[in-house]
């Protein structure tokens, strides 16, 4: 059964600044828009874990935080100075062709004096894994196909050649 989090070495993440505070309560402010990628993780229902806050000072309102899946809206609700978990269905129909999927954080900001940075939501920990315990993934196609492809001009060579081992040379030398 497919997991990952934030720790896992595969994501492409970008749009957070760097952790505070100490495990477990350890956490990573948004720059207003976050991206995680997860590459060909193929095409079944997911469970997206977030725990997340909208804290700001008193003189500033609560941010409206907005999670995609790929350019899907999955979940808009008004942050607040307190940790909360949210359970997200990710359907299969929005991971991409690729087998891909893009997770954005998207809310209001704030520029808290002194520090400069700018500063949306603070992101305590996002798990995604598989919604079933027991599920056929769908393999992404299009890398699927590809695979397929280079297969068969393999085969075909070997057969035109006539000698695996002169063919596989001649293959990977071109």
């Amino acid at each position: 059964k497919p997991s990952y989090n934030l720790s896992t070495r595969e994501l492409r993440i970008s749009g957070l600044h760097r952790p505070e505070g100490n495990p477990p309560n350890q956490y990573q402010w948004t720059n207003g828009f976050a991206l995680i990628r997860f590459n060909g993780i193929g095409a079944q229902h997911y469970k997206l874990t977030i725990e997340i806050n909208g804290e700001r000072p008193e003189n500033i309102e609560h941010p409206t935080i907005n999670i995609f899946a790929n350019k899907s809206l999955v979940s808009s609700f008004v942050g607040d100075n307190s940790r909360r978990s949210y359970s997200l269905d990710i359907p299969p129909n929005v991971i991409g062709v690729l087998g891909n999927l893009e997770i954005k954080i998207k809310s209001e900001t704030f520029n808290p004096l002194p520090d400069q940075r700018t500063l949306g939501a603070g992101l305590f920990s996002l798990k995604l894994e598989s919604a079933k315990k027991s599920q056929l993934v769908i393999p992404a196609i299009i890398p699927l196909l590809w695979s397929m492809l280079i297969s068969f001009f393999v085969w075909r060579f070997v057969r035109i050649i006539g000698s695996p081992l002169i063919a596989g040379i001649i293959f990977v030398l071109i």
